[in-house]
């Protein structure tokens, strides 16, 4: 929920339909935190236009980045069809991955939300522990 900090009123409230799993991530007026449902949620929390009140999609598959499954936990799947980095929340590159299948040993990785990035496809997923 948000609470407007002038005048103490709650301004809005937002029911995962589980448990939220995730620190939430926000970029531009989106609020991003995945839950215990295997979904990654996206909730508008200030004006932005053409974004519905409440959106969550599972990771869809793409012709040319994938990541899988998401959320994920000691494993993770990339395919691309050109080199992609993958990035903490934080902006830290984690690793650079050559084109083609990889299978990522996530095991150290600190539960979060991490960014693909190969070319203009961009993708957010998941660890959970």
């Amino acid at each position: 929920h948000a609470i407007n900090t002038n005048d103490g009123v709650r301004r809005w409230i937002f029911k995962a339909d589980a448990e939220i799993r995730t620190a939430p991530c926000i970029e531009d007026s989106i609020i991003y935190f995945g839950c215990k449902d295997g979904y990654l949620y996206a909730v508008n929390i200030g004006e932005k236009k053409g974004f519905e009140d409440r959106e969550y999609s599972r990771q869809l598959p793409s012709p040319s980045l994938s990541a899988y499954p998401n959320p994920f936990k000691d494993r993770l799947s990339i395919e691309s069809s050109d080199k992609a980095r993958i990035y903490s929340i934080t902006g830290q590159l984690i690793i650079k991955i050559d084109k083609g299948k990889h299978e990522l040993d996530t095991s150290s990785w600190r539960e979060g939300i991490y960014i693909v990035k190969a070319r203009k496809e961009t993708k957010r997923v998941i660890k959970i522990e």
